[in-house]
């Protein structure tokens, strides 16, 4: 039986704290909020000192780093693409740990038979 795999383009919506480092020493904390094999979205302060083209260093407490390239540099926002993808199991780690399991979305009640 094949493992599943997630589709190159899917994104997820997560709720992850991060740092971005350049390689002048610039760092801003961000959340990501988006993500995919290939790249994620941040949301960062209208004041980042970061801009497009720029190689920075995505910093995931418990992931280590992502190294990716900045699309795009919004007010709110920063476009990342990984240089390198990320392994599908260890994006289902990233995706599932940003979530609160602790708090399910829909409780519903039991009902007996």
């Amino acid at each position: 039986m094949a493992a599943p795999s997630i589709p190159r383009h899917k994104r997820f919506a997560v709720r992850q704290n991060v740092r971005l480092r350049a390689s002048n020493g610039d760092l801003v904390s961000g959340m990501m909020i988006e993500v995919s094999l290939d790249a994620c979205r941040i949301s960062a302060s209208g004041h980042h000192p970061f801009h497009a083209e720029q190689v920075v260093t995505v910093e995931v407490d418990g992931f280590g780093d992502f190294r990716g390239i900045i699309r795009s540099a919004g007010e709110h926002s920063l476009v990342i693409r990984f240089v390198q993808p990320v392994a599908s199991a260890e994006l289902q780690e990233l995706v599932w740990s940003a979530s609160d399991a602790s708090r399910p979305i829909l409780h519903l009640p039991t009902f007996g038979i």
